[in-house]
């Protein structure tokens, strides 16, 4: 898939297998809810893509990204993560414990009692990088969402906007196989939005499979990337690209 930011045009390939989300004929409905929050949706995610996913709030959207990370099982069809059948709670714990799926939160969920370098530098510690590898990329993610000059801070002390890019530099930092990033521009000005959007477009050309969801449909076009649109719990295609 050819991927194209305002600019000079990028190429990014996509590959399919061991390292893709996939659904198929997927249904899932919240315990006590008659509802369908997601209905007979069938898609891919793989290496390479960069995905954006819009539609009104209540359409689904959140519920999709939880399903694509493995924090619900479906109450019908098949969802294989990375590799692996998604059926049971414990195939979830098992495939979280990897680390390899990234997610950007519409709430940040920052360390409040952390600085701005700690919140992103931690995931990197549990996972077992030496001092110095944590610091060159915790330090490399800021710079790149231009928060390097807030590593001191705490999150009260930044703006909503600010904490959203915090987060986001978290979730590259650990250089994740997916990233799922659920309302990330949000709280952004236009300048920043932009940004954050060719960072996550440079995620994906490095191989990784990024989805973006947001409900400025507006803005999503303008970006570039494959789109889907999520409506009462169903998933619809409206083209083969916006580039």
């Amino acid at each position: 898939m050819t991927v194209r930011a305002r600019g000079a045009p990028v190429l990014c390939m996509t590959t399919e297998g061991v390292n893709s989300i996939t659904l198929k004929d997927v249904d899932y409905s919240y315990p006590g809810s008659r509802k369908k929050a997601l209905q007979s949706v069938n898609f891919a995610l793989n290496p390479g893509d960069f995905t954006v996913l819009t539609g009104v709030s209540g359409s689904g959207k959140t519920t999709l990204i939880r399903a694509l990370r493995g924090e619900i099982v479906p109450t019908s069809g098949d969802l294989q993560i990375l590799g692996r059948y998604v059926r049971k709670k414990k195939n979830i714990k098992s495939l979280m414990l990897r680390r390899r799926i990234a997610v950007v939160y519409q709430d940040f969920k920052l360390i409040h009692n952390k600085t701005v370098f700690d919140n992103v530098a931690y995931p990197l510690e549990v996972a077992g990088y030496c001092p110095a590898a944590v610091r060159a990329r915790a330090m490399d993610s800021l710079h790149a969402l231009g928060m390097e000059g807030y590593a001191d801070k705490y999150p009260k002390d930044i703006s909503g906007g600010e904490a959203q890019r915090v987060a986001i530099a978290r979730a590259i930092g650990m250089k994740p196989d997916v990233l799922l990033a659920d309302e990330p521009t949000g709280n952004l000005d236009v300048r920043s939005a932009a940004k954050v959007f060719s960072v996550l477009q440079n995620l994906s050309c490095g191989g990784a499979a990024v989805l973006v969801s947001t409900h400025n449909t507006i803005f999503a076009r303008s970006v570039g990337g494959r789109m889907h649109v999520m409506e009462e719990g169903e998933l619809f295609t409206p083209g083969e690209s916006l580039v």
